[in-house]
């Protein structure tokens, strides 16, 4: 099939609908993120340079986990499908070790680190996580975690405690998110010109393509 769209083209087509005078409401329906911190931050920065451009940015989906909702924070307004739920509940990673799996094929592998904290071969020679790379685990999410607060509390205008608060507490429904303030709407798609006031709603076609 055809490749998808990069976030490089995405950005050309935001600047293209920001240097447009007619349309002044865009939506943004985003199904789900699969992509690493750098790449959410880049497509954060082309939302937010459409709401620069005086255009109304708004994101609907049928749920947010943590990722979605940190992009989503940069638009004037997050939208959610009734039923939906909000799954900002942190970050998590794993680590998976394979020296005991290593050993009952009879292999063993020998490693001279430099300092503790020379990991990189630990998978293969090592069965847990050392203490070292537990603390270079848990540096890497609080780093991850401190950026995904700060960010959602500048774009949603909000304290970064009262970000954590949320995620404390999630998972939250549609209900309890639109009562507490995590969400500015739940509807469904057919109620979408009603909250435009009646605007009409067309597809973006990229021209060039």
């Amino acid at each position: 099939g055809a490749p998808p769209l990069s976030l490089w083209e995405l950005d050309r087509i935001f600047r293209r609908i920001a240097a447009d005078p007619r349309p002044r409401n865009v939506i943004l329906k985003i199904n789900g993120l699969a992509l690493p911190l750098a790449d959410l931050q880049t497509l954060r920065g082309s939302i937010a340079r459409l709401c620069a451009a005086g255009k109304r940015v708004i994101i609907f989906a049928q749920g947010y986990d943590l990722a979605l909702y940190y992009v989503a924070s940069a638009a004037d307004e997050i939208w959610l499908q009734p039923a939906g739920e909000l799954m900002t509940i942190g970050l998590r990673q794993e680590a998976v070790f394979l020296k005991d799996a290593l050993s009952s094929v009879g292999v063993e592998l020998d490693v001279v680190a430099i300092t503790p904290y020379k990991s990189a071969y630990d998978q293969f020679a090592r069965a847990t996580v050392s203490p070292e790379g537990q603390a270079q685990i848990d540096w890497l999410l609080d780093s991850r975690y401190d950026m995904i607060v700060r960010g959602i509390a500048e774009g949603r205008g909000v304290s970064q405690d009262a970000v954590r608060a949320m995620i404390d507490t999630a998972p939250h429904t549609s209900a309890a998110a639109q009562a507490a303030g995590y969400v500015d709407a739940v509807l469904n798609e057919e109620e979408f010109p009603k909250l435009l006031n009646g605007a009409k709603i067309l597809l973006w076609q990229d021209a060039e393509k």
